[in-house]
């Protein structure tokens, strides 16, 4: 999961994977209407994406849970979504239902740091919540990051985050990263 506050570099970092994962997984993503992530995937590319409305993005989920269904096969399923949270929608419920049963799926989902302790009925921010793996971006309350993850925010007080810069809990270690975003020219090289 993917946390962080507005401008932080969440959808920057979902763009990211997906130039990374899509050489060697099947890559789905989803995201609302303000996502970035559709424009961000080159033309010809094998990424299913959509982004919009709940009935935008439900057949790209409902082909990936049937596949799901119907066996991983050799290439393993990545799930990317973009803004979970801002497409919380009730008509998406059974297909999350579908996606959360599937032991074979990856996601990767990004949410403002406010949802991650929020009501939700939703079943994969659910999921989510109990990742072992987050990347909280621009974490500039220490406060706030223990309630979100459960340990202490590797920082000095008063010192200022950059977009894309955050702190990744990997089974609850702590380490500083930036995001970097990919190239496509050096991509090609």
């Amino acid at each position: 999961v993917v946390v962080g506050p507005p401008r932080s570099g969440r959808t920057t970092t979902l763009e990211t994977l997906i130039h990374q994962l899509h050489a060697e997984h099947d890559v789905y993503a989803v995201g609302p209407a303000s996502s970035r992530l559709a424009a961000s995937i080159s033309s010809g590319s094998d990424v299913d994406v959509a982004c919009g409305r709940a009935e935008s993005v439900l057949p790209v989920l409902d082909r990936l849970a049937n596949r799901l269904e119907m066996g991983a096969g050799r290439r393993h399923p990545v799930l990317l979504i973009d803004d979970i949270d801002a497409i919380d929608d009730p008509a998406l419920a059974s297909v999350w239902e579908r996606l959360t049963s599937n032991d074979e799926l990856r996601v990767v989902a990004s949410l403002e740091s406010r949802s991650m302790a929020g009501f939700t009925t939703n079943p994969m921010i659910t999921v989510l919540r109990r990742s072992r793996q987050m990347l909280v971006l621009q974490p500039d309350d220490p406060g706030e990051f223990l309630q979100v993850t459960g340990v202490r925010a590797p920082q000095r007080p008063g010192i200022q985050w950059v977009a894309g810069r955050g702190v990744l809990l990997a089974d609850r270690m702590p380490q500083v990263v930036q995001v970097a975003v990919v190239d496509d020219a050096a991509q090609s090289d």
